[in-house]
């Protein structure tokens, strides 16, 4: 698998999980930690200009959906 089809299956991972949990992810369960990181990380590219323009496109969707969920204090253990 290549680069870009890896970061689609993980792309494609957070925003299933967000728009069915109605939450951002937290660092602080093993299970979400990954995709946690996945954000941080490309979010520190995008800020920097060094995110490929494919990705920058579906990247502002997420970055989307995250501010939809700021606020949103719905955290409980996951199942």
């Amino acid at each position: 698998m290549t680069q870009d089809g890896r970061w689609k299956l993980k792309y494609n991972e957070v925003m299933s999980f967000m728009e069915k949990e109605y939450r951002k992810l937290s660092k602080y369960y093993p299970k979400e930690k990954l995709m946690f990181h996945f954000i941080h990380h490309n979010r520190k590219q995008y800020n920097v200009g060094t995110m490929k323009e494919e990705r920058k496109v579906l990247f502002e969707k997420l970055l989307v959906l995250c501010e939809k969920y700021k606020s949103c204090l719905l955290y409980t253990s996951p199942s």
